[in-house]
Parts: structure tokens; sequence; C-alpha cells
């Protein structure tokens, strides 16, 4: 006999899934809160590409800078391309950080 509603399977229960009633609404929560961590590591990897562009740029150092820049493009493009980031988000980005990496070129050339 049934005494009363089962929350969840498991000991500690995603976050979401506590609204979720119908099986189908408990999946969905449960794969959303996978692809809500993958998707922030995600992030946090390009962030960190563009950190280090950003970082080997403010030394002065042009062939540290053009190495992580050559780095982080294709990071970038990826995430572009997963719909982790907005594929103009991804264009900007590239755009200011190939405008810093020229400026410190022409600053260290000239």
């Amino acid at each position: 006999a049934f005494t009363g509603i089962v929350r969840h399977r498991f000991k500690n229960p995603p976050r979401g899934t506590d609204l979720a009633n119908s099986l189908q609404a408990r999946k969905r929560a449960r794969q959303a809160e996978r692809h809500r961590v993958r998707n922030a590591s995600h992030r946090s990897k390009v962030r960190t590409h563009v950190k280090k562009v950003l970082h080997a740029i403010e030394a002065g150092d042009h062939v540290a800078a053009s190495a992580a820049f050559q780095a982080a493009v294709p990071v970038i493009d990826s995430m572009a391309g997963k719909g982790i980031l907005h594929k103009n988000k991804a264009a900007r980005q590239k755009s200011r950080l190939a405008r810093k990496l020229n400026a410190l070129a022409a600053a260290t050339s000239g």
C-alpha cells in the first residue's frame, strides 16, 4: 500500500528536482543540472584563456601574448559552436583581444 509521496530516489537529490512531479520533469531537471555544471566548466575555460592573453599583453610579452591568443581562439570558437557563448560575443572577444595584441605589436616594434 502506498502511504505517502515519494519525493526522490536519491539521498541527495539534484537541485531543481524537488518541484518536478512527473518522471519526465524529474529527468529533465537532472539533465539540466548536468548541463549547467558542464556549461559552467566550459565558460570558465574560456575566461581562463582570455585572461592568459590579457596578462601576457599587460606584461608586454608579445610572443607569449600571441601564443596565448592562438590557443584562445579555437576554444572561443568551440564554445560558440556549442552554444555556451553567443556567436557575436565570441566574435567581439576575439576582436578585442586581436586589437590589443596588434596595439602591443605596434608599441613594441615602433
